[in-house]
C-alpha cells in the first residue's frame, strides 16, 4: 500500500502535518529552543517561544519559518558586533596626534586617560572624544586657583577659596562692597555673573515684595513668598487685583488692565470669564512643566489651562518678532511643544485665538469649550462691572474725542492696540486704536487741513534745515527739504513729523556722483544734478543721444535706454490688447514711469510698464478673482456636505488647513479642516457609533475597569476615550493612559517591562 505525503514530513515512522503545532516544536528544536504553545491556529497567529538562553517571546510561525529567532539574542549579538575596544580608542587618539594611555576599555561612558601631542594628560569619556573634543589644556578649558584669583581681582573683588576643583564646583567669592557668596567658576567666568547682592538677585522675602508693591503705589495681597517665579496676588492703585511673578514685577511689569496692552488685557478677560464660569481660580504658572514654559492660566483641581494667542502666534508680525521670521517660527514651535506637554500631563488646554474679539464672543467661545471637554460651566450673564472696576477706558476715550469735537462710536474696549470706531466733526467715520488716538492721531480724511507751508518751514528750522517748497498740499504729498549739511531730498510732511530727516546724514551716502558713474558704466550720462533716493526719477542719456527719465533702482537692476530697446507707446497698447484692455496714456517715458491702463471690465489704474510686462494686470480684477475663488471653494464644500446629508455652517473660507464648522444629518456639530473632509472624514460622533466602540462612559466605569485589573483609576473626571486618565496598578506604579487603550487590554507599562 502506498501513502501519499501531502505536504507532510516523515519523522521516524510518523507523519508530521505541515502547519501543525508539532511542526513548530520541531522547528524550535532545530534552533536549540522550544515552542511553548500547545495549539496552532494559523501562520499569522503568534505562538510563544523560548531560546537556549532562556529568553521567552512571541512570534508568528511565518517569521520563524523565514529564519527569525530570539530578538533578545539578536540584540545582544548586534551590540557585541558594534562594541568598541581599546584598539579603537588608540586609533581615535592617533587621529588627534595623541595617545590613549589606558590599557583597558569598559564602555563609552567610563573615563580613560589621554595624552595630546604636547604631553598634556587628562581623563575623558570616549563618547566625548568621539564627538570631537580633545585636550582641555590646549583648548583653554583647564583653569586653576590662580586664574580664579586673577579674575576676581579684575572685578575689584577676591576669590576666598583655597582650593580649585572643577569649573562646576562652587568657590567662595567677595565683591568690592564686602558681600560674600558662593558660585561656580563656570557662572562667574563664562556667564559673567558676579555679586548677587549688588545685582539685586539675593534671596527675597515677603517684606521685600510689600516694599516693591509700595513703590508702585499698590499692595501685595499674598501672605507667603516662595521664589521669584512663584505667582503672587497684587493690587494696583485703581483697585485691580492681578496675579504676577515677583520676577516680572521687578522687571517693570504691573497691572495688566492699567497697562492697556491688548494681549494682556484680553488674557485677563479670558481669566475673568473662566473663573466666573467655573468658580475656580486660574493662576499664571511656570511650575507645571518646570522648563520655562508658562501657562496663562491653570487650575490644578480641574487640570484645565488656557492660553490667549494674539496675532503674533498665527502670522509673522515684525513688531512682536523683532523683525525676525525665525522668531515667529520659534513662537509656533513653542506653542506646539506646550500643547504636547499638556497632552502628556493630561491637562486640557483651551487656546483662545485673537479673532474671538468681543466680550460676548469670548464668553460663548469659552462656554462651548468647557461643555465640549465635559466641565460644568455656569450658563449665566457675567457681571462685567467687577472686571472694569476702577477702569473706565471708554470714558477717557470719549473725553479725548470730545476735545477734537468728535465721538467714539465703540461700546467695547479690548486694549490699546485693538481698533475702535470714531467719527470726526465733519462726519467722517474710521477705525483706529486707542494707542494712536492718545498719541494725537485723528481723522485721516481731515489729515493736513489747517497746515500751511509756513508750518513746514518752521518744522525744518527746528531740525536746522529748510523747506524749499513754496506750497503745501497735504500730509502725504512730498515737499523738498534741505539739511544743515546742504543735502537736498524729497519727503512727505508726515515722515518728517514722525522724526525722519536727511537720508544721507542718516548713513545712506549715495550721491549724484554715484549716478554719473553708473551711467558712464553703460556708455551714457546722468543729466540730473541732484539725487534723493533710488525711487526718484532722474534724467538719463544713452550713447545714441536718447534721453529719458527713470528711477535709479531700475537702472541699478539692469534696464537702460527705452528707445534703444525699441519700446514705444504703441508697444504698450499692444501689451494691453493682449490682456483684452487698453493703455490710455499717449506718451511712453520709460519702463518705470507709470502709465494709465484700463482692463476689459472697465477698471482703471496706474502702473509701470515694467510691472505689466511681468504679468501684473488689473489689481481690482485680481482681488475680485480671489474673492470669487473663495466663494466658489466654500460653495463646493457646502455641496460636499449636502451630498453627505449635512451642512457646512461656516460663512468664510480661508484655506484647506483652517477649520470650518460642520453639521451631520443627525445634528452633531464639530470643527474640521476642508482638507480632511475632502479626503473622506466626516462626523466623529457618528463614526464612533458606527464602529461599535461608542459608549457613554463615565468615571465610575473607569474605576470599575481598573478594579478588574486589581488597580485603581486615580482621576476624578472623565472626558472621552482619548483623553488620558491617571491609573495605579496593584504594585503601586502610576501612569497616564487613555481609556480606549485600557479597554483594549493595555495595563501597567512598568509591570509589562519587568515581565520581559
Amino acid at each position: 500500500m502506498f501513502f501519499w505525503n501531502n505536504g507532510g514530513e516523515e519523522k521516524g515512522d510518523k507523519m508530521v502535518a505541515k502547519g501543525s503545532i508539532q511542526e513548530m516544536k520541531d522547528l524550535a528544536i532545530k534552533r536549540e529552543g522550544l515552542c511553548l504553545s500547545i495549539e496552532y491556529t494559523n501562520s499569522n497567529t503568534k505562538l510563544k517561544w523560548r531560546c537556549n538562553c532562556g529568553y521567552v517571546w512571541e512570534a508568528t510561525p511565518n517569521n520563524i519559518k523565514r529564519g527569525k529567532w530570539c530578538p533578545s539574542c539578536a540584540h545582544t549579538k548586534n551590540a557585541n558586533s558594534k562594541r568598541k575596544t581599546i584598539q579603537d580608542m588608540q586609533v581615535m587618539a592617533e587621529r588627534n596626534h595623541g595617545r590613549c594611555i589606558s590599557s583597558e576599555y569598559s564602555n563609552m561612558n567610563s573615563k580613560l586617560v589621554w595624552e595630546c601631542s604636547k604631553g598634556h594628560q587628562w581623563e575623558a569619556y570616549p563618547s566625548n572624544i568621539y564627538s570631537g573634543k580633545w585636550c582641555p589644556t590646549c583648548a583653554g578649558r583647564n583653569k586653576s586657583l590662580v586664574d580664579m584669583q586673577a579674575f576676581a581681582k579684575e572685578r575689584n573683588g577676591k576669590c576666598l577659596s583655597t582650593q580649585f576643583f572643577t569649573m562646576t564646583r562652587k568657590l567662595k567669592w567677595q565683591c568690592k562692597e564686602g558681600h560674600v557668596w558662593e558660585a561656580t567658576p563656570n557662572s562667574v567666568l563664562n556667564i559673567k555673573s558676579w555679586c548677587p547682592v549688588c545685582a539685586g538677585n539675593n534671596k527675597k522675602s515677603i517684606k521685600d515684595m510689600k516694599q516693591l508693591a509700595g513703590r508702585r503705589g499698590g499692595k501685595l495681597l499674598s501672605k507667603k513668598y516662595i521664589n521669584v517665579d512663584y505667582p503672587l496676588l497684587w493690587k494696583c492703585t485703581k483697585g485691580h487685583d492681578f496675579i504676577s511673578t515677583p520676577y516680572s514685577i521687578e522687571k517693570g511689569s504691573w497691572c495688566p488692565k492699567c497697562n492697556n496692552n491688548s494681549v494682556f488685557f484680553n488674557e485677563e478677560k479670558c481669566r475673568f470669564i473662566l473663573e466666573s464660569l467655573t468658580q475656580k481660580k486660574f493662576l499664571k504658572t511656570r511650575r507645571e512643566f518646570g522648563n520655562g514654559y508658562e501657562l496663562d492660566g491653570y487650575n490644578e483641581e480641574l487640570r484645565l489651562a488656557f492660553e490667549y494667542h494674539g496675532i503674533q502666534h498665527y502670522s509673522y508680525t515684525p513688531y512682536f518678532h523683532n523683525q525676525s521670521e525665525e522668531l515667529f517660527l520659534e513662537q509656533q514651535l513653542r506653542d506646539l511643544k506646550k500643547e504636547k506637554l499638556c497632552k502628556e500631563k493630561a491637562i486640557h488646554l483651551i487656546v483662545i485665538p485673537y479673532n474671538v474679539e468681543s466680550d460676548t464672543d469670548k464668553v460663548e467661545f469659552l462656554q462651548k469649550k468647557l461643555w465640549e471637554l465635559g466641565y460644568d460651566a455656569l450658563d449665566t450673564d457675567l457681571d462685567w462691572s467687577s472686571f472694569y472696576k476702577g477702569f473706565n477706558p471708554l470714558d477717557e476715550l470719549h473725553t479725548l474725542a470730545g476735545f477734537k469735537n468728535g465721538i467714539c462710536l465703540s461700546n467695547e474696549y479690548n486694549g490699546s492696540d485693538e481698533k475702535l470706531s470714531w467719527e470726526c466733526s465733519e462726519g467722517h467715520v474710521w477705525e483706529a486704536s486707542p494707542y494712536y488716538i492718545r498719541k494725537g492721531s485723528w481723522c485721516p480724511q481731515c489729515l493736513g487741513r489747517g497746515r500751511t507751508i509756513e508750518d513746514m518751514k518752521i518744522c525744518a528750522q527746528k531740525k536746522g534745515g529748510e523747506c524749499l517748497s513754496d506750497s503745501y498740499t497735504n500730509n502725504s504729498t512730498k515737499l523738498t527739504w534741505k539739511c544743515e549739511s546742504g543735502h537736498v531730498w524729497d519727503a512727505t510732511p508726515l515722515s518728517i513729523s514722525n522724526g525722519a530727516w536727511c537720508p544721507r546724514c542718516s548713513g545712506r551716502l549715495i550721491t549724484i556722483k554715484d549716478m554719473h558713474l553708473l551711467a558712464e558704466s553703460k556708455n551714457g550720462k546722468c543729466l540730473s544734478t541732484q539725487y534723493s533716493n533710488n525711487t526718484t526719477p532722474l534724467l538719463w542719456e544713452c550713447h545714441m543721444g536718447h534721453q529719458w527719465v527713470a528711477a535709479t533702482r531700475s537702472i541699478q537692476q539692469g534696464s537702460w535706454c527705452p528707445s534703444c530697446n525699441s519700446k514705444t507707446i504703441n508697444d504698450m497698447k499692444q501689451i494691453a490688447a493682449k490682456y483684452g484692455g487698453e493703455c490710455l496714456s499717449e506718451i511712453y517715458s520709460g519702463i518705470d514711469m507709470k502709465l494709465l491702463w484700463k482692463c476689459d471690465h472697465g477698471h482703471q489704474w496706474e502702473s509701470s510698464p515694467n510691472y505689466v510686462q511681468r504679468g501684473r494686470w488689473c489689481p481690482q480684477c485680481k482681488k475680485d478673482q480671489k474673492q470669487r475663488k473663495t466663494i466658489n471653494k466654500l460653495e463646493v464644500l457646502k455641496e460636499l456636505a449636502q451630498q453627505r446629508e449635512g451642512r457646512c455652517l461656516s460663512r468664510i473660507y480661508y484655506n484647506v488647513d483652517t477649520k470650518l464648522r460642520w453639521e451631520c444629518k443627525v445634528g452633531h456639530q464639530w470643527e474640521s479642516t476642508p482638507y480632511s473632509v475632502k479626503n473622506g472624514s466626516w462626523c466623529p460622533t457618528c463614526a464612533s457609533k458606527n464602529s461599535g466602540m461608542y459608549r457613554k462612559n463615565n468615571i465610575r466605569d473607569m474605576k470599575r475597569l481598573a478594579e478588574k485589573n486589581d488597580g485603581i483609576c486615580i482621576s476624578d473626571t472623565y472626558v472621552n476615550s482619548q483623553t488620558k486618565l491617571r491609573w495605579k496598578c496593584k504594585e503601586g506604579h502610576e501612569w497616564f493612559a487613555n481609556p480606549n487603550n485600557i479597554q483594549q487590554g493595555s495595563w501597567c507599562p512598568t509591570c509589562r517591562r519587568n515581565e520581559i
